[in-house]
């Protein structure tokens, strides 16, 4: 096994460990993950393993979107409406349905993601763009 494969091997386990144990300190997960890409690109940059500048790029961004995707399911899984208010339905906690549903709105709000109309929500043009690149992603996936 080369140099090159050992860290490749240790960036992806070290990602992956760092997305069960960071848990819900959400900004540690992406600074942990750009220190630990930052020493594999280093690392690996001037080895004569690699065949081309086009496997260093390709490793590179593999694990950077692996990153990214872990990053992306864990907001998914902190931000799911249904997720909390079964957690809170469980814990017979005093938030109800509709303050659940509205901390999301909110949420949505604070990323720029909806707009309000006084009572109506409505997707923003940021929020527009990123349903069009989650469409496209699911359409090229083959994600029903």
């Amino acid at each position: 096994m080369t140099t090159t494969e050992v860290f490749a091997i240790g960036s992806f386990a070290l990602i992956t460990i760092l997305f069960a144990v960071v848990r819900s300190r959400m900004i540690l997960f992406p600074i942990l993950c750009v220190a630990i890409l930052a020493v594999f690109s280093f690392g690996t940059w001037d080895r004569n393993e690699w065949r081309s500048g086009g496997e260093f790029l390709l490793g590179s961004a593999g694990l950077t979107l692996y990153a990214f995707g872990l990053l992306i399911v864990r907001v998914m899984l902190t931000r799911s409406v249904s997720l909390k208010l079964l957690g809170s339905y469980a814990a017979r906690a005093s938030e109800t349905v509709q303050e659940g549903i509205a901390n999301r709105l909110k949420d949505l709000g604070r990323y720029r993601l909806v707009r309000t109309d006084g009572e109506r929500f409505a997707l923003s043009a940021f929020g527009r763009g990123v349903s069009g690149l989650v469409k496209l992603c699911y359409l090229l996936l083959k994600v029903r």
